[in-house]
């Protein structure tokens, strides 16, 4: 299995913006090329080939008294000189727009979230294995009571998932949640919320979704955590009900030169969608990539990742991630477990003249098969800003994976160089 790549990029959308700021309007545009001499990351076919990419992208901001909206989105079309692959388009990121006709009592969400999966993840991280799926929302919220301290939400939600390939995988999805927020103090919050999701398969079994939470968030001196935990009830068209617990936390602390983020989630789903919250608050999407989304299984999902960022001076900073990733079949005895981490050397050689070195490491388990996999990625980049538009990057890269099966053995190099210029 190929190394799932931490320059994907991905985004979330900021919901229900409270008050206003200047709109703040990003676009950019840029080519990249990158040479490999294994294209198919493989050991017994290996082949050499030249990725032309061109990609543009949006990032806007803006809160008004009757709206609000959040763009983080790109575009990528990718071909090959030689045609080992197919050419394609991939869409990353989320757009999304807030209607407040009446503040402080009705507001109405419409978004769209994009993002690349990985339709097996046993096999390695190329172009066929590769899915796009994009999430269409909508979700009015209705303020049933607002006191100083007390706020009392009733949401409706509507979204359809669809993918470019896994077909079968796409679904409807409506229901609804009632949330109470409570104000401890000006720095603690408590949270209560319930929730019901109706879902509907294009092939596979529909099931209805209910969920409770109970959540706790605090501000710090340096920093904001918050906790929530529940239970998660899944109740399918003809097979049997499932209990799981449901949990998500969040922990940002700044120290002098450090800053630590630890982020947690566990809970009962299926493979085609990304975690769900029970409330709706700002919480960092995971780096891990999403996998086995080719087809639908009920699953226990947990994630953990655990960062710091270490700046010493102006012009350097390290950065250090290790996650897992565990995925648990609830129909057969079928798991997915990954763990792994991410190093970062950046450092300013001189003003608008970057440097940074990747060192990366994954290892993944399936069950029932107990096949092993550890790959290793080891990249060197430099970037030259020329003015405030122009951006000139280059980059020299090596992986390699050893598995359990010969045929999934591969080491592969890669050389590119691109241009951004931002408007």
């Amino acid at each position: 299995m190929g190394f799932k790549s931490r320059f994907a990029i991905g985004a979330t959308a900021l919901l229900y913006v409270q008050g206003a700021s200047a709109f703040e309007l990003t676009l950019f545009a840029g080519a990249e090329l990158e040479w490999t001499d294994n294209v198919f990351l493989s050991d017994q076919n290996k082949r050499n080939d030249l990725l032309e990419v061109i990609n543009v992208g949006a990032r806007a901001e803006e809160a008004e008294a009757w709206y609000t909206v959040n763009i983080n989105y790109d575009i990528s079309y990718e071909q090959y000189e030689r045609e080992s692959y197919d050419a394609e388009t991939y869409f990353n990121g989320a757009a999304s727009i807030n209607l407040i006709p009446l503040p402080d009592r009705f507001e109405w969400l419409f978004s769209v979230e994009s993002e690349t999966t990985l339709s097996q993840s046993v096999l390695p991280d190329t172009p066929d294995n590769r899915d796009q799926r994009n999430t269409y929302t909508t979700a009015p919220r209705l303020t049933l009571l607002s006191l100083p301290r007390d706020d009392v939400y009733l949401t409706a939600e509507a979204s359809k998932v669809t993918f470019r390939n896994a077909t079968d995988s796409e679904s409807d999805r409506l229901g609804g949640s009632l949330s109470w927020l409570h104000a401890l103090s000006s720095l603690t919050g408590l949270n209560v919320s319930a929730g019901y999701e109706k879902v509907n398969f294009e092939v596979s079994e529909d099931y209805e979704r209910e969920y409770y939470n109970i959540g706790f968030d605090r501000e710090l001196k340096s920093g904001a955590f918050s906790i929530s935990a529940g239970q998660t009830r899944l109740t399918p068209e003809f097979t049997e009900e499932l209990d799981g617990l449901n949990f998500l936390a969040s922990l940002e602390w700044g120290l002098d030169a450090h800053t630590l983020r630890i982020e947690a989630a566990h809970d009962l789903t299926d493979t085609s969608v990304a975690f769900e919250e029970g409330v709706r608050t700002e919480f960092e999407q995971f780096s891990v990539d999403d996998v086995n989304t080719a087809e639908v299984d009920i699953i226990t999902r947990t994630r953990l990742t655990l960062s710091d960022t270490y700046s010493p001076n102006r012009t350097s900073s390290i950065y250090g991630e290790i996650y897992t990733d565990q995925e648990k079949s609830e129909t057969d005895d079928s798991e997915t477990d990954r763990a792994g981490g991410v190093l970062t050397f950046r450092r300013e050689m001189r003003p608008g003249l970057n440097a940074e070195l990747m060192l990366a490491y994954e290892k993944s388990r399936e069950l029932p098969t107990e096949i092993e996999d550890d790959t290793a990625n080891i990249r060197l980049s430099l970037a030259k800003q020329f003015g405030e538009p122009l951006t000139v990057a280059s980059w020299i890269e090596r992986e390699d994976s050893d598995s359990d099966i010969d045929l999934l053995d591969y080491e592969a190099h890669r050389v590119g160089i691109s241009l951004t210029a931002e408007f």
